[in-house]
């Protein structure tokens, strides 16, 4: 165990005898006495180094004068960060993902998520690097599926490909979306729990309400990852 300073010290027993004061303040001569240092100033140079930390104020009265601890005000609690989400779809979908990212914008406003996709691409930059940094830096890779995304070789054989294996690496959460019906059972990602039980967006009465629930379990799936993500940090 590692040896306490003269200031930690100084400021255990002084929190220990102040707890017992009424006034929560100790006179210097009876704290000086409590603590019995023998080395010549130990204790005078103690006081004065945690007066001027702002640990210890001193006040006029008692024998010595008095002394009292000062509380250091709790740090403030840290957001966590928002987590990452990666849109995967075919830009024959362009209509479906705007909507989809309409109905994801609470998320973003509240800081879960705070989702890309290649959209976000600023003129001038290198439209393939930019996306697979996103894409690997992404806590959540979301495949909006519909028939053309299938069809699609880049999306299917390039992002769905490595977003499975990120998957099975526990590196991200894959979150199936099927936006339209489509023969999607049997492919390869059709063993991962996509939103509304693997029914279409498109095929609900009412669109609104049908992206509205698939936020919603974007939503909880955010959260359960950042609980998990936040144990496994603490252990």
């Amino acid at each position: 165990m590692a040896k306490k300073t003269p200031d930690e010290m100084f400021l255990m027993r002084l929190e220990k005898m102040c707890a017992h004061s009424p006034s929560g303040r100790v006179s210097s001569n009876a704290l000086e006495a409590a603590l019995g240092w023998t080395r010549e100033n130990a204790f005078s140079n103690a006081r004065k180094r945690l007066i001027m930390r702002g640990l210890v104020r001193a006040l006029p009265g008692g024998a010595g004068g008095l002394l009292e601890c000062i509380k250091a005000p709790a740090p403030e609690p840290v957001a966590p960060s928002a987590l990452k989400a990666f849109v995967s779809y075919c830009h024959a979908d362009k209509d479906l993902k705007t909507n989809l990212l309409k109905h994801l914008e609470p998320l973003r406003r509240s800081g879960l998520i705070d989702h890309w996709h290649d959209g976000d691409i600023v003129v001038g930059s290198e439209w393939e690097h930019e996306i697979w940094s996103n894409f690997e830096s992404a806590d959540i890779i979301l495949l909006l599926i519909t028939i053309d995304f299938i069809n699609s070789e880049y999306c299917y054989k390039k992002e769905l490909a490595a977003a499975v294996e990120r998957h099975k690496a526990k590196q991200a959460r894959v979150i199936p979306v099927i936006g339209m019906n489509c023969l999607w059972e049997g492919l390869e990602f059709s063993n991962l729990h996509a939103t509304l039980g693997g029914k279409a967006i498109a095929s609900q009465p009412n669109q609104d309400d049908a992206l509205t629930q698939v936020a919603r379990e974007i939503k909880k799936a955010a959260e359960e990852l950042r609980l998990e993500r936040g144990s496994a940090n603490a252990a």
